[in-house]
């Protein structure tokens, strides 16, 4: 292979050469830590993407400075020195610089970009440039050999992205209440959810379990779910969502959940069960599914999914004012990831009057993705100051430490981790601009690592697998990047108003059932993986086992559910 590389070397030349220097350095420079840790085929990708992305620009550079060298004294050199020199200069300019405009952000990349591509990419031209022939044409071989080795990381890597396969869907068993949606008489049968709607109905609190923790009187509770196959249109979902709860009669309940679902359907099991204990099973949830694929393919549906939420609360208020004012339920609302998108998207479009017209008595929005907490942010700027009832949270800790006066009036409620992934990926813009989070020096989040700068193009691809790797958890509860579960109890206890009726130890036992329900989840899942598929129809016979007392743990990540 050596042999064969060769003659390319001494054909292209310097401009070969400086593509390997610059190749080389950005192959390094992807190594450098990112906001959550990741796995060595995820490095093999992203270290190969960088190279690839350096080599070319390292390339296309030389070709430039060969123009320019003709135009200079000192030629191809003296180019590579002006505009390697001009580029890191702008560069320190442009880093210090705080307020982010485009024009700092275009000469900061700029700069990036001239004082690698020229400045270190002669260096290494040069000093590639003195080794011996085959000492020069070894390393370029073993640059591809890298690059090819990139190829089964990527088809690992796609494959893990993948949907889950039908047999595992079908093979998942739970032993459902009669007070769920999807049995005898229900409009949205069973066979018409996917292994989303399944789970979310599944997981409901048996009425003995609430007894157990709280402490009678106690009710079984109300989930209904309704997915894309139920019905052929948000408009038909909605209104058989709301025919199931009054069938099961949820207007009779102290308060009704809308839980936002992901771009998959998925609704994140904790908060549901934290409620449903905190209310003693007087609760009914409900979910209307807009997709049933993962969030990252499920971008597109943004406006389906906003429209089914603001057609489901619209007709939830509505049902509501029907009702004796000493009876109606309070309308609470809970959404996670993509599910807080959409529920973000509700308000946004029509103002922050939208929660009074609603009539949603609380809202908890957590790991609010990128797009979603950019048009919040314009939102809050148009108003003088937040109400006393809305607050912003960067930990489950700065909710739990709120003062008395300040817990009795917060009802509305966004948290977001500052190393979220999900919340700091904005696309596109980081190949060519620095984030606001990656700031230097004490203006930096102390939650997002020190050691991790902004590099044109790599940084987009290290967040990029962040994400994917911040949206995969283990059954081990984490307050760390887009996995809020280990304080979520806490929190919601205080924006769901129920620090009077729930006491601490109650709420430490509420901790360490819904942990336990996470862990006997994550073994069904792992068990149905090895077993043949169950008819999907019908209730299967399988005791939903919750192990005694288990304490939280935490754990550095690792692959599991996907959203």
């Amino acid at each position: 292979m050596t042999a064969s590389i060769a003659p390319l070397l001494r054909a292209a030349g310097p401009a070969l050469e400086r593509a390997l220097a610059v190749g080389a350095l950005a192959a390094h420079l992807s190594r450098d830590a990112s906001l959550v840790p990741r796995e060595e085929n995820d490095q093999v990708l992203i270290t190969a993407g960088s190279a690839a992305i350096g080599a070319a620009t390292g390339f296309g550079a030389d070709l430039v400075l060969a123009r320019l060298g003709r135009r200079v004294p000192g030629g191809r050199v003296g180019a590579s020195a002006l505009l390697g020199g001009a580029g890191a200069s702008g560069w320190v300019w442009a880093s210090e610089v705080e307020e982010r405009r485009p024009l700092v952000n275009a000469a900061e990349t700029a700069c990036a970009v001239a004082m690698a591509a020229a400045g270190v990419g002669e260096a290494g031209r040069l000093a590639l440039s003195a080794l011996p022939a085959p000492v020069r044409a070894a390393f370029a071989s073993r640059s591809a050999a890298f690059l090819a080795a990139a190829v089964p990381a990527l088809r690992a890597l796609r494959g893990r992205m993948a949907e889950p396969a039908d047999r595992v869907k079908a093979s998942l068993s739970y032993e459902y209440l009669p007070t769920v949606s999807g049995g005898h008489g229900s409009l949205a049968p069973l066979s018409t959810l996917d292994r989303e709607g399944r789970k979310f109905l599944g997981l409901a609190v048996p009425e003995g379990e609430i007894a157990e923790v709280m402490g009678p009187p106690v009710r079984s509770p109300i989930r209904v779910y309704v997915g894309v196959e139920t019905a052929p249109s948000p408009v038909a979902r909605v209104e058989l969502a709301v025919a199931e709860l009054e069938r099961l009669g949820a207007f009779e309940r102290r308060r009704i959940l809308v839980a936002c679902p992901s771009g998959a359907g998925f609704v994140t099991p904790v908060p549901v069960e934290v409620e449903e204990y905190m209310t003693r099973g007087d609760l009914a949830s409900v979910a209307v599914q807009y997709n049933n694929q993962r969030s990252h393919r499920s971008l597109d549906r943004v406006p389906v999914g906003t429209e089914t939420t603001r057609l489901l609360l619209r007709a939830l208020r509505r049902r509501i004012d029907e009702l004796p004012p000493d009876t109606r339920p309070e309308l609470v609302t809970y959404g996670e990831s993509m599910g807080a998108w959409i529920a973000a998207e509700v308000v946004t479009e029509d103002g922050l009057g939208t929660i009074d017209e609603l009539g949603v008595a609380h809202a908890f929005l957590i790991g609010v993705p990128y797009q979603a907490r950019q048009k919040l942010r314009q939102l809050v700027g148009d108003v003088s100051a937040l109400p006393p009832s809305i607050g912003v949270f960067e930990t489950s800790e700065d909710v739990v430490t709120l003062s008395e006066p300040q817990r009795a009036r917060l009802a509305y409620a966004l948290l977001t981790h500052p190393e979220d992934p999900v919340a700091n990926f904005s696309g596109l813009r980081l190949v060519v601009e620095r984030p606001t989070w990656l700031t230097k020096g004490a203006r930096r989040h102390p939650r997002v690592p020190r050691s991790m700068r902004w590099v044109p193009a790599i940084t987009y691809l290290q967040v990029l697998f962040d994400v994917k790797n911040g949206t995969s958890f283990t059954a081990d509860f984490e307050a760390y990047a887009h996995d809020y579960r280990a304080g979520l109890p806490a929190a919601l206890r205080i924006v769901f108003g129920h620090c009077v009726d729930v006491s601490p130890e109650q709420l430490a036992r509420i901790e360490e059932c819904t942990a336990a329900s996470a862990r006997a989840q994550a073994a069904r899942e792992a068990a149905a993986r090895q077993r043949p598929p169950l008819p999907s129809a019908g209730y299967p016979a399988s005791r939903r086992r919750r192990p005694a007392r288990l304490g939280l743990r935490r754990s550095s990540g690792g692959s599991g559910r996907g959203r």
